[in-house]
């Protein structure tokens, strides 16, 4: 097992900590000498640098996964559809209150509204 890399790597503070559970070798290589381990360890650092290469990627991939955009007000507003043609109406009423409340800027926050308005004016007997 090896830690601490991705800070000189990446020229950043260490934010990794580690704990032992038992007694331990531990190899130190100062960050000004990890040029020279790699060139000297060869076969140890293409171990060391391929696992890194994964931890990059893996952290990669969780942030582009962070900035995507997710579908689930557009997820709640069929959920509430599905309801609302199936005559579940305080079903319905809740999903579609839940979009807004969640997502109050989304498109489909004002098609939610929209419904809700006008299963209100329905049941006034406004229509």
């Amino acid at each position: 097992m090896f830690f601490g890399l991705l800070s000189p790597i990446l020229g950043t503070k260490r934010f990794e900590t580690v704990w032992a559970k038992q007694d331990s070798k531990i190899l130190c290589v100062h960050k000004d000498e990890l040029h020279d381990f790699i060139q000297k360890y060869r076969e140890y650092s293409k171990y060391i640098l391929a696992k890194l290469f994964e931890r990059l990627k893996n952290y990669n991939r969780y942030f582009l996964n962070q900035l995507q955009p997710s579908h689930s007000d557009q997820l709640l507003y069929q959920i509430a559809n599905h309801f609302y043609t199936k005559g579940k109406i305080p079903q319905a009423l809740y999903a579609y209150e839940k979009a807004i409340k969640e997502y109050p800027c989304g498109i489909f926050a004002s098609k939610a509204k929209a419904k809700i308005t006008a299963r209100n004016y329905k049941r006034l007997g406004k229509s």
